[in-house]
């Protein structure tokens, strides 16, 4: 989470602990304590991210290195397949940035704000075949930039997970992310390639046979994703994690998962006194087929509304 998301999520926290503070009696000595407690910690952390926004911020980099099938002898590189798995990964870092700063997708059509997610290739890195990827233009969005590049890294690194967690992990993605991290696992699978990433804030390694076994499971059936109102229960929002609860009130079950990239901070701001109110929700329950296993099921909040401040807008 970038420092600018990361403020916006402790100000809606904040305002959600600031007002059970004022609706808890004198008598919840020590609930009122912790709370307090948790305010004077989320004040302190608010103070330090604004003395930090003055601090300049590099560019955004990743080196990306491939072997294996397409690299001869660490000197050269298939000229076709170099060519899509760079046009791959570029897609991939767009869609993920316009994902982080728009919220949900469209199913089609040009990505909002791609350009400014465009990186530039700088250099050709020795040791396997890689290429240097750098964020020339546009540094006023340098931290959001750099913020689509660690995260493109992470869903990377993500697919060398266990089975459970792997499709944890696809079933929360923006379809249109889903789509285009498969396209760039599939050219990689293809042509037997192995893939080494370098960034900022981790390095990866994936094999020849952990790019098998991804490209295998995203494959084996795309999810189905179903955007539906629900009449809810508000429960809470863990604004560092993106955890929400919510209860439907017409079967009671509880809905739990994490909120749309992009989900607007003030909007949870302005639902944080009515902890426990009826609320309308859009839930985009997401459902991954398993062979031979029950299917993976997830929700994500796209947004919330509470019912006495009028009808809902998307």
């Amino acid at each position: 989470m970038n420092s600018a998301t990361r403020r916006q999520f402790l100000q809606a926290e904040r305002a959600a602990a600031a007002s059970l503070l004022a609706r808890l009696s004198p008598a919840h000595f020590i609930e009122r304590i912790s709370l307090q407690s948790r305010l004077e910690s989320i004040d302190q952390e608010l103070q330090e991210l604004g003395a930090s926004q003055a601090d300049s911020i590099e560019p955004a980099s990743t080196t990306v290195y491939f072997d294996g099938g397409p690299v001869v002898s660490q000197r050269a590189i298939d000229a076709s397949f170099a060519a899509s798995a760079i046009a791959q990964f570029q897609g991939l870092v767009e869609l993920v940035g316009a994902s982080r700063r728009h919220g949900p997708l469209g199913r089609g059509g040009a990505v909002p704000g791609g350009r400014d997610f465009r990186l530039h290739i700088t250099d050709i890195a020795r040791g396997s075949f890689g290429f240097h990827f750098e964020q020339l233009e546009g540094r006023e969005s340098a931290e959001e930039m750099r913020a689509a590049v660690d995260e493109t890294t992470e869903l990377i690194d993500g697919l060398r997970a266990e089975e459970e967690e792997f499709y944890d992990r696809i079933a929360e993605l923006e379809p249109r992310v889903r789509t285009a991290l498969n396209d760039f696992v599939q050219v990689l699978s293809r042509s037997e390639a192995t893939l080494r990433m370098e960034s900022r804030t981790r390095k990866l390694k994936l094999t020849q046979d952990e790019l098998h076994t991804a490209s295998t499971r995203l494959s084996e059936g795309a999810p189905s994703v179903d955007d539906v109102p629900r009449r809810v229960k508000y429960l809470g929002v863990l604004g560092e994690s993106r955890r929400f609860e919510l209860q439907d009130l017409e079967t009671g079950v509880v809905y739990k998962g994490k909120l749309a990239p992009g989900l607007d901070a003030k909007m949870l701001a302005e639902v944080a006194p009515v902890l426990l109110e009826t609320c309308t929700a859009m839930l985009r329950i997401t459902t991954v087929e398993r062979p031979g296993r029950e299917p993976k099921i997830t929700y994500q909040l796209l947004w919330l509304r509470p019912e006495r401040l009028g009808e809902p807008a998307p």
